[in-house]
């Protein structure tokens, strides 16, 4: 899940589809949860606003994100990041 989670309003619907149909890996991307990518979400956000655009991104909580995962069975297997972006990589557990 590329650059997903962060389009939807709630992560968790969201990750316990796409986990349920993972066999053994679950791959995803999120923004940092770091403040100066909440501001910058936050001025896209306006500016969409202001050009009556529905579309709106988020920065959901890294811990919930995580729970979410090992709720599943899975188990953080590799971590990757960028200033603004996180890349997960979740191995099922057992």
């Amino acid at each position: 899940m590329d650059r997903v989670v962060c389009c939807y309003p709630s992560a968790r619907p969201l990750l316990t589809e796409g986990l349920a149909h993972a066999r053994r890996d679950f791959a995803f991307s999120y923004p940092q949860e770091r403040w100066y990518v909440r501001a910058v979400t936050a001025l896209q956000n306006a500016h969409r606003r202001l050009r009556d655009n529905p579309f709106r991104t988020y920065v959901h909580s890294v811990a919930l994100m995580h729970t979410i995962a090992a709720e599943q069975g899975f188990a953080l297997h590799r971590r990757r990041s960028t200033l603004t972006w996180v890349i997960e990589v979740w191995r099922r557990v057992g």
